[in-house]
């Protein structure tokens, strides 16, 4: 008779001889893969911010340790009450791969997207950071890898995205980058002062750049983020 056993993992009834483990070997995978990431994180948990950060695209005056808020920014509630729930802190990619976050000048949101790729990285992603501009001027000067690791690094932080960003940058560099992440659900954090439908006489919407990036940064969170400016403080 064959003999039985359940897996000390999700407790599923397996026959045959039980492993030294006891568990099965989709557990044995995921608990593999748990090692590696415990792993990751107590080999990152001493890294130098600063240091780690500067390699992979951020300015000095970005890498300023980060002020916790009380309570991070989320979603709006009223516009779609599951992502209300998830607020920057918690937000891992996934369901919403793409988070925009808005806000008047000096109002934190670099800071906000800056410490979000930190935590990332701690949790054994590798991250990038890039201004929309400074993108398109490496990509324009012929940087090539600067261009494939903006479309495919683990998290790319997007850091105005569209501020001055030439119409054919735009159309040429970021347009396309972004669009190849959201399209495959890659993460990325973006920040903009520019409103997303309505803004004052004169000012173009993001909508109004681009209605096929507008249209699909409303699939992701979108996180106004408020305050008076943190410029000056330190």
């Amino acid at each position: 008779m064959t003999p039985t056993w359940n897996c000390n993992g999700c407790e599923r009834a397996m026959m045959g001889i039980a492993p030294s483990t006891s568990l099965c070997l989709d557990c044995e995978l995921r608990a593999l893969e748990d090692a590696k990431v415990a792993y990751r994180r107590a080999f990152r948990a001493g890294a130098d911010r600063s240091e780690v950060l500067t390699a992979r695209g951020w300015h000095a005056a970005l890498l300023h340790p980060f002020d916790a808020p009380g309570a991070w920014p989320r979603h709006p509630e009223a516009d779609h009450p599951q992502k209300a729930g998830v607020d920057l802190a918690a937000w891992r990619g996934g369901r919403w791969a793409s988070v925009l976050i808005l806000g008047a000048v000096g109002s934190g949101k670099s800071y906000f997207a800056t410490e979000l790729a930190w935590r990332w990285w701690l949790d054994g992603s590798e991250v990038r950071f890039a201004t929309g501009a400074g993108l398109v001027a490496r990509v324009f000067g012929g940087d090539w890898d600067e261009l494939e690791r903006a479309r495919n690094v683990d998290l790319l932080v997007l850091d105005d995205f569209d501020r001055g960003v030439s119409a054919r940058g735009f159309d040429e560099v970021v347009q396309p980058v972004l669009l190849h992440r959201l399209g495959d659900c890659r993460p990325v954090v973006l920040t903009t002062n520019t409103p997303m439908t309505r803004g004052a006489a004169g000012i173009p919407t993001l909508f109004q750049k681009s209605a096929a990036i507008a249209d699909r940064l409303r699939d992701g969170l979108i996180v106004p983020v408020g305050g008076p400016s943190r410029r000056g403080r330190r």
